[in-house]
């Protein structure tokens, strides 16, 4: 285990509580949650996921905000319950080319969130990609540019835009992360996403969330730094 991704996991874990905001890899959600083990589980998925990408990464996808369809009971950006579980019909990767651990469903089964039928957009759009061309999962870590899960008040099954002052208060820990992936090409899929970067001087290519109708301009960037036919000059 690559003790940056540990030390970086447990920084995460450790961000001060703030309101309407859900951390997986500490927080508890009682109604929606399996059991109370959850965050353990979802923390070691992510630590896993982080620890295998350093030096393998090729690119790096910096969405907006977590969600409750994805990292919400993963502890992944863009990353679902069925995906992990090998149960993502249109890309059935096995769990090992994405964790190495046994990756554990953490919610509530009544949801039906682990179901194949279920899934987040825009992990479905970039797995598709993948699987579709034969890609190592390894070569893409994907982020936030808030990586916790904001949400409505009273309702931790909605989604809501990170706020700036939230985004603000993670700037430390963008700056540990982005150094362990500083050789790696960055995709920003937001305007907060993109502010973040530019603010930190890291070169991004700014492009529309698959979730806006821009799955075709997303691929088509994916497509210009993973496979060698079609790579930059």
């Amino acid at each position: 285990m690559h003790e940056k991704a540990e030390l970086l996991t447990k920084l995460i874990a450790d961000f001060p509580t703030l309101d309407h905001v859900f951390n997986p890899l500490s927080d508890h959600d009682i109604e929606h949650d399996v059991d109370e083990q959850a965050p353990k589980i979802r923390r070691a998925q992510f630590q896993s996921y982080l620890n295998s990408r350093i030096n393998n990464a090729q690119i790096v996808i910096v969405g907006e905000s977590m969600t409750y369809q994805d990292a919400k009971f993963t502890g992944i950006p863009m990353h679902d319950e069925p995906l992990l579980l090998g149960r993502k019909l249109s890309a059935p990767f096995d769990y090992r080319s994405i964790l190495d651990v046994q990756p554990t469903p953490t919610s509530n089964p009544k949801l039906g969130f682990s179901h194949s039928r279920y899934g987040d957009y825009a992990a479905t759009v970039l797995y598709n990609f993948l699987y579709k061309h034969n890609i190592n999962p390894l070569h893409v870590m994907t982020w936030d540019a808030f990586p916790f899960h904001t949400h409505n008040a009273g309702d931790r099954l909605s989604n809501r835009p990170a706020r700036q002052y939230e985004v603000e208060a993670v700037h430390n820990i963008h700056r540990e992360f982005f150094g362990l992936f500083s050789g790696c090409k960055m995709i920003t899929l937001s305007n907060t996403a993109h502010a973040v970067l530019n603010e930190l001087g890291i070169d991004n290519e700014f492009i529309a969330h698959p979730v806006a109708g821009c799955a075709k301009a997303f691929t088509e960037s994916l497509a210009k730094y993973l496979l060698p036919e079609v790579q930059p000059a």
